[in-house]
């Protein structure tokens, strides 16, 4: 039986935290105090516990470096805690230092691990949690250049342009420097640290005080171990930092005027028109409109229904952004921006993906030929096709050329599409090469052949 220390009244939070660790029975009643991100607290105590079982199972004695000094004395973990105060939360984590605290700096005391004749430097292992942001890979290798060394690192990985952590707790983004900016969304405290990203591209590093090799195994929740251990630095590739990865693997495509950059796996999909950007960094939110309107008329009500459903997603108080891990924090001022973009998206490709299965659809075919041509949205899709539009959000690759007469719009994300947030749209001529025919289509009486000049790609 696991005691939770802080209040998790969220069913949902429960049960993501059950599903994650299910090897505990939780007592859930036992919990007396509040946090502003249990969860998060409970996944770094639960994880903790699994990366320093050997340790305590074998009697060692360990190195914590920068660790939490509280959950070392609650389970009174044999260990020596090096804390640091370079930066100003260091002096609210560290007030009251206990006999095994030891004062560190990560750039001047290195020689205090590297020693082999000091302390410390006759400790084999070294533990890590949530301070490996901060580290070079130049003093992983001094820490672990001994054969005996390890240092065994608990990360989170922050995959995405943006995203969250720990169900909802903890909010991100990723500059396009590669750093990340993680907010508490209860409290709004930010702070910023280098990506780990480029780790989970490699394996190894040549540095200049020697090689460094490591593995990368799954914790619960969404959190990470990492182990490192010293190796000749022959053996080693080149660490390649994480701006030499975007650098090698950016790509930039264009097409009527939208720009998509994508580097690993952050995407930024930029609309121009003028000077004038607006960015849509919530894109969780904004999937989650889009998929509400795909496939139905794009009618007046339609509009009024997906302004309802973007207000209870971003309504603390709401069951529905309740049980969907929490509600999407928009500003007031960008908030219409997603109802419009999701509302337009999918027009063009709805159209076309519909008739590339009804090619004698003629109601179709015209329907297509006014939007290139006047930019004109159907009310009702559902009397332009029978069947298929209401599942071509996953028929084929999303792709959207439309954009906006407005400002235009700039969505942070892995999965972002082209989208315009506007009721009239720019002019657009057809596709190169397609052929269109909007003809009227023949009774069954009248039918013979098919109309094959009705569509082309």
């Amino acid at each position: 039986m696991f005691n939770v220390k802080y209040l998790v009244t969220d069913p949902a939070k429960r049960t993501w935290v059950e599903e994650n660790w299910p090897e505990y029975v939780f007592n859930w009643d036992a919990a007396t105090k509040h946090h502003d991100h249990p969860v998060s607290h409970l996944a770094r105590e639960l994880n903790e516990l699994e990366l320093t079982s050997d340790f305590v199972k074998n009697g060692e004695v360990w190195i914590d470096l920068f660790g939490n000094t509280g959950l070392n004395s609650k389970y009174k973990r044999n260990c020596f805690n090096l804390i640091g105060k370079n930066t100003p939360k260091d002096y609210i984590r560290y007030q009251n230092p206990g006999v095994r605290d030891v004062f560190f700096d990560i750039e001047k005391d290195i020689d205090k691990l590297s020693d082999r004749n000091s302390i410390l430097g006759r400790i084999n292992h070294v533990t890590c949690s949530h301070a490996l942001y901060y580290i070079p890979m130049e003093t992983i290798a001094e820490i672990v250049k001994f054969p005996q060394r390890k240092l065994h690192a608990l990360v989170h990985r922050h995959e995405f342009s943006s995203g969250s952590l720990n169900f909802g707790e903890l909010k991100y983004s990723i500059s396009q420097e590669g750093r990340v900016e993680q907010e508490n969304a209860l409290t709004g405290e930010k702070y910023s640290h280098p990506s780990l990203e480029a780790l989970f591209h490699q394996s190894s590093a040549k540095t200049s005080k020697g090689g460094v090799a490591w593995t990368i195994r799954a914790a619960g929740g969404d959190s990470f171990f990492v182990d490192f251990v010293g190796c000749p630095v022959e053996v080693c590739d080149d660490f390649k930092s994480l701006h030499e990865l975007a650098k090698s693997s950016t790509y930039v495509t264009e097409t009527a005027g939208v720009s998509v950059h994508s580097m690993l796996h952050w995407t930024w999909t930029t609309y121009r028109k003028g000077n004038s950007l607006v960015e849509l960094q919530d894109v969780d939110l904004f999937n989650k409109l889009r998929r509400y309107v795909a496939g139905k008329a794009r009618t007046p009500r339609l509009m009024t229904e997906v302004t309802n459903y973007a207000r209870r997603l971003t309504n603390k108080a709401d069951i529905i952004s309740i049980h969907g891990g929490g509600a999407h924090d928009v500003n007031l001022g960008d908030f219409i921006d997603y109802v419009h973009a999701s509302f337009y998206v999918d027009v063009r490709h709805e159209l076309e993906s519909a008739i590339s299965f009804q090619k004698q659809n003629a109601v179709m075919v015209k329907a297509l030929n006014a939007y290139y041509e006047q930019g004109t949205v159907p009310t009702d899709f559902v009397q332009l096709t029978k069947c298929v539009v209401k599942s071509a959000s996953v028929i084929a690759p999303l792709v959207s050329s439309a954009v906006s007469s407005a400002t235009p719009l700039v969505v942070s994300g892995a999965e972002a599409v082209s989208l315009a947030a506007v009721k009239s749209w720019d002019f657009l001529s057809p596709l190169e090469g397609t052929v269109f025919d909007t003809s009227p289509k023949p009774s069954p009486e009248q039918r013979v052949k098919p109309i094959h000049r009705a569509f082309k790609w």
